[in-house]
């Protein structure tokens, strides 16, 4: 019994030890545990701080981050690690060191993929194709957004969705989809609603102006200034240099564009107020100062601002602001009657076409053509508008081009996934059947079963990749029939005549057609004197009276700009002649009704039939015999306007040059190579 006794206390004893050593053991990761939540707690609560302070003008990133850096270790949250490594690769992407801020996602970046977390997953990629566009390789970034929408169902984070819904649009903005990119917007405003310890207010500002950016580019003048407005309104007191800037410009923007000059100039005024540690804003601004002025006539005070402008951008090495102030120095001195302005303007065009810039020189040839018609020099004013016609149509086939690359892109990345998929889920299948060849019969029938899953699996996955290749077919038929439109007036565009003559040549259509160019005359001044919205009101209303005249089978282009372009099915030289008068009468028999006044409107024609005298349209094709009725168009407005012009045939002496009339159209005219009829309206 004593023995026994013993025994039982011993154990007792023990038991009372162990208990003991649990209890301390259990208090030492409850205390180890809570300060490494106060630690982590710390570190986001100086991340948050990062972020509120990122964007003042002295904030110094690397500096703010580097001890946040040297506390994480690997017992630090993963989430807070992921957060804090990503804001560090972007300081190196910053200073353009890419590589190393690459090298900083990669040291991250096997950790998150061993993890199930969207949120982490989401915020990394996010990162990746920020780097991306920050080091402007856009189609690399496109590739990679399916994945990135891919995830955002599953992502929780309020801060995690508000970056990636802004990264998102920001993209898709850069891609001319605004529509998408708006929609991101809304859900990033619905992710800032829920976001607690970062500033609400500028961010909130900083999506309201990107909408209102977007807007600008749909040309929704209107819902732009409503937008901008609203921003401005609640910006108040508060500090926000930069935003209030942007703000104020797109106020600018939008009187402009909607003709306003005075509240427009007001506009300016209060965006130069917030330039002062913004230099090339500031040169951005006088320069519209003077284009302000300019507008309102008021030649000297635009003259002034102008070479203000010029002194900036000479010390800051701004070199295309530099070119653009000269040219509107150039234009002014030509209002004043000073023609060597002229050569300084066309020296800032020559720029800009050697420097491969199309925007630029699209609106440059457009004010220089204006600047030839004030000095009367017509035939050089119908040159600069060809060229910057050809411009037009080179930038337009450029972004068609672009778009479709791009929609190619993103749709060979899924291709690419399914694919892999699909290889995949093969493999797991030829692995399982060899396995199920070693076991008992019933390992075998449970292997069918399992096949048969699989194979309804597959073909599950054939259907959805059937389904995702309809719906890529039906996107580019959308794309396709969206390029042949003209968005304003819903015509058909230069792209649809171009694929309409091409079938003709292809299917040897034979039969006669007129080609009847119509260019409303003085559609400038229109614009100039009421405005933008009123132009368009114009040239909708045209196209409406136009399309009247059109058969069935007949093709009405609107040609750019203030151009637009029949093309009439088996008509001869007399039927074409009276369809002209008809056109002429449909044009100018009654004013335009408009918002802002009753407008009348005249149009100067030029016409011609193809095939062409005794040419077939395999020596001179339809692009060729629209070259003759532009000239015949131009000879019409150097003859004052109003009237149209048709080429009829050639003289004599258009015999002898017959192999030189294409190459050498203007001699056509000037020496009377062509016969030409002038038709007035009847």
């Amino acid at each position: 019994m004593k023995f026994a006794k013993t025994h039982e206390s011993f154990r007792q004893i023990l038991f009372l030890l162990l208990l003991s050593l649990a209890v301390i053991g259990y208090a030492s990761l409850v205390e180890a545990s809570g300060i490494q939540d106060e630690s982590a707690q710390s570190i986001e609560s100086q991340l948050d701080d990062y972020l509120n302070q990122s964007a003042a003008d002295d904030f110094d990133g690397k500096a703010f981050l580097q001890p946040v850096i040297n506390r994480l270790t690997s017992s630090t949250p993963l989430a807070t690690r992921v957060r804090a490594w990503t804001y560090w690769a972007s300081e190196f992407a910053y200073d353009e060191q890419f590589d190393k801020a690459n090298g900083v996602l990669e040291q991250i970046g096997k950790e998150v993929q061993r993890s199930d977390d969207a949120n982490l997953k989401a915020e990394l990629l996010a990162n990746k194709i920020d780097l991306l566009v920050m080091d402007g390789k856009l189609d690399k970034a496109f590739i990679k957004v399916p994945d990135l929408e891919a995830m955002m169902p599953q992502v929780q984070s309020p801060r995690i969705n508000y970056y990636a819904y802004n990264l998102l649009s920001q993209l898709y903005t850069e891609w001319s989809r605004y529509e998408i990119a708006l929609g991101y917007l809304i859900k990033a405003q619905s992710a800032l609603d829920h976001m607690q310890g970062i500033n609400q207010l500028r961010r909130r500002l900083f999506l309201k102006s990107s909408i209102a950016d977007i807007q600008l580019r749909l040309e929704q003048w209107d819902l732009a200034l409503e937008t901008s407005q609203a921003a401005l309104d609640e910006i108040g007191d508060n500090s926000f240099p930069a935003l209030s800037y942007e703000l104020w410009f797109t106020q600018y923007y939008a009187y402009t564009s909607l003709g306003n000059y005075e509240l427009g100039l007001s506009a300016l005024q209060r965006a130069y107020q917030y330039t002062e540690n913004y230099p090339f804003q500031r040169a951005i601004v006088l320069n519209n100062f003077g284009d302000s002025y300019m507008r309102l006539n008021q030649l000297n005070e635009a003259k002034s601002h102008l070479n203000e402008a010029l002194e900036l951008a000479q010390s800051l090495d701004y070199e295309d602001m530099v070119r653009t102030v000269e040219f509107n120095l150039g234009f002014i001195a030509v209002r004043q009657g000073d023609s060597l302005g002229l050569q300084q303007m066309k020296r800032v065009v020559d720029y800009f076409r050697e420097t491969e810039q199309l925007s630029a020189l699209e609106q440059t040839l457009k004010e220089l053509a204006q600047a030839y018609e004030i000095m009367e020099r017509y035939k050089e004013q119908a040159s600069a508008l060809k060229e910057r016609q050809s411009i037009r149509e080179k930038i337009l086939q450029n972004s068609q081009n672009k778009a479709l690359a791009e929609m190619q892109a993103l749709y060979d990345n899924r291709d690419k996934a399914q694919r892999i998929d699909l290889l995949e889920q093969k493999n797991k299948l030829s692995e399982q059947i060899i396995e199920n060849n070693r076991q008992q019969t019933i390992i075998t029938w449970l292997a069918i079963i399992l096949g048969g899953f699989v194979f309804l699996a597959l073909l599950l996955l054939y259907r959805k990749v059937k389904e995702s290749n309809r719906k890529l077919k039906q996107a580019n038929f959308a794309l396709s029939e969206q390029t042949k439109r003209d968005p304003l007036t819903g015509l058909e565009n230069r792209r649809s005549m171009q694929l309409t003559m091409e079938a003709r040549k292809q299917k040897n259509v034979t039969a006669p057609i007129g080609l009847v160019l119509l260019d409303i005359d003085n559609f400038k001044r229109i614009n100039d004197t009421y405005g933008h919205h009123t132009g368009d009101e114009v040239l909708v209303e045209m196209s409406r009276r136009l399309r009247e005249l059109c058969r069935e089978d007949d093709s009405l282009v609107r040609w750019g700009g203030e151009e637009f372009l029949f093309c009439l099915n088996r008509v001869n030289q007399q039927q074409l002649i009276e369809l002209v008068r008809r056109i002429q009468q449909a044009v100018s028999s009654a004013p335009v009704k408009t918002g802002k006044k009753d407008i009348s409107v005249t149009a100067t024609i030029g016409f011609i039939t193809l095939p062409f005298s005794h040419f077939d349209e395999a020596e001179l094709d339809w692009e060729s015999a629209l070259k003759l009725a532009d000239l015949a168009l131009y000879s019409g407005k150097a003859r004052g306007r109003h009237c149209a012009v048709g080429v009829m045939g050639l003289t004599e002496q258009g015999h002898v040059h017959m192999d030189d009339l294409i190459e050498n159209s203007d001699a056509a005219i000037e020496e009377n190579w062509l016969v030409l009829e002038l038709v007035e309206e009847g």
